[in-house]
Formats: C-alpha cells, sequence, structure tokens
C-alpha cells in the first residue's frame, strides 16, 4: 500500500481518448472525480466505438537511471501497461531525499549527475532522455 503522504497527493486532473489513426476525440472528462461516487467507483459512460480503435503500446514501461559521471547510482522501473492510442499522459515522481548524513552535497554533485529516462514498449525502446542537472542557489 503507498505512503499516505503519497497516496493524499495523487490525483488524476482529467482523462480523454481519440482515435490513434485519425485524432479524432472520443471520450473526455475534464473534472475528474477522484472520490468516485458514493461507492468509490468513478462513472464513465465511453462510446462503445473506443473498442475498435488499435492499440499503439501495449506494454509502457519506464527505466530511470541516475548517473554520477556515466556510473549509474539508482536505478528505478515503472510498469504502466497498455496506452490508449492518442492519449496525453503525464507522469510525475516524488523522491523523498536520504538523511543528510546520507546525501552527497549539491557541490558534487551539480553538473556531473544525469537523469536517463527509457520510454518502452514492452522490450522495445520508443524514446531515450537524458538530462544534466545543474543546482543553483
Amino acid at each position: 500500500m503507498a505512503d499516505g503522504r503519497v497516496a493524499s497527493g495523487f490525483r488524476i486532473n482529467s482523462m480523454a481518448m481519440s482515435d490513434g489513426d485519425t485524432g479524432r476525440l472520443m471520450w473526455e472528462c475534464r473534472d475528474w472525480d477522484n472520490a468516485g461516487g458514493a461507492d468509490g467507483v468513478q462513472q464513465a459512460s465511453i462510446p462503445q466505438a473506443i473498442l475498435e480503435c488499435r492499440s499503439l503500446i501495449e506494454h509502457l514501461r519506464l527505466h530511470q537511471r541516475v548517473l554520477l559521471d556515466d556510473e549509474c547510482i539508482e536505478d528505478w522501473h515503472f510498469d504502466f501497461g497498455f496506452v490508449i492510442p492518442g492519449s496525453t499522459n503525464t507522469w510525475q515522481t516524488e523522491i523523498l531525499a536520504a538523511p543528510p548524513d546520507e546525501m552527497l552535497p549539491a557541490e558534487i554533485l551539480s553538473g556531473r549527475l544525469v537523469i536517463e529516462t527509457l520510454f518502452m514498449d514492452g522490450t522495445t525502446l520508443i524514446n531515450r532522455s537524458r538530462v544534466r542537472i545543474t543546482y543553483t542557489q
């Protein structure tokens, strides 16, 4: 079960489903009820034609590594599964820092730290993102 701090901050703001071939919006909800109805279940009335859309991504996975001078110091894996064609998805992580006595100082990390994220469909690489981190005062 997720830490209460994480669960209390988790929110879906909106959802939309489009046909991946045509880009036509087929369903949208701009005000998602995160609490759900009286039974805790969100209700969505979606056109059955959405079932005829092809799936472009069967098993979305993210592999994220934190590299210090090209040496991996942290490694995370995330599995999202099926992605609806043409959908827009936002992903955000919240990272809890280690105790100060276990952390490397910003002066050592700055400019030497790279966060690499691999976006995969199963075992097929879709995209690779690398971001060099520089800390400021």
